[in-house]
């Protein structure tokens, strides 16, 4: 299927944002190639549609992609945008399944409480294409944050609330002015009184003394 073609095969949802799209790029899940195909990035999921059978296509959700990177290119894969996708995929006719996926059924079920996530690697046919494909990914990780947490409660203040925050915060700081000046008049009132074993000694010590001044006389 030609270049001219792409347009015919937009795959968008209605209302989604086109923020990208190539063709003859190769897609690899976990180490196996999926073939040459068009992608389309839009603003709410990737689209990759296979250039011989539009049948053989892949939709990722940016909230499943939990990292996406730019890699040179090593002894086994062409520089690339490699990204982590949540859940296990698999190439449709492939005995050996995805990166993730090893056939091993009793391996499965011990890691059933694990994270499970799929590698994949967008390689274009132009080493150049690969910024662009990057930062359009960034840009819809942008636009698609994770939702907020249940636990982290509600950040949000209207005016009347803010009035209350600042009235406490303020008989908050006389409250506490009040206390330091309490505890320094205290002080200042309260005279160190000496230990009852120390003024029997000192009685004892002025006893001697006079005696001493009586038997001189």
């Amino acid at each position: 299927m030609s270049e001219n073609n792409i347009d015919s095969l937009n795959p968008l949802t209605f209302g989604e944002e086109l923020l990208y799209r190539c063709s003859e790029l190769r897609l690899y899940i976990g180490a196996n190639e999926a073939g040459k195909g068009y992608l389309y990035i839009g603003s709410r999921n990737v689209y990759w549609i296979n250039e011989n059978n539009s049948e053989h296509r892949y939709i990722f959700s940016f909230y499943t992609i939990g990292l996406n990177a730019v890699f040179n290119k090593n002894e086994d894969f062409d520089s690339c945008v490699y990204c982590q996708i949540d859940g296990l995929y698999q190439i449709p006719n492939l005995n050996n399944g995805s990166h993730n996926n090893n056939g091993n059924d009793e391996d499965d079920d011990d890691e059933e409480d694990e994270e499970e996530y799929t590698e994949v690697r967008f390689i274009p046919n132009e080493e150049s294409k690969i910024k662009e494909i990057y930062e359009s990914f960034c840009r819809g990780a942008l636009l698609n944050p994770d939702p907020e947490e249940e636990d982290e409660g509600n950040f949000y203040f209207n005016e009347s609330d803010m009035m209350n925050m600042v009235v406490d915060n303020n008989m908050q700081y006389e409250d506490d002015e009040e206390e330091e000046d309490e505890e320094d008049y205290d002080q200042e009132q309260c005279i160190e009184m000496p230990n009852p074993n120390e003024v029997d000694d000192l009685m004892k010590f002025q006893d001697a003394n006079e005696d001493d001044n009586e038997q001189d006389k």
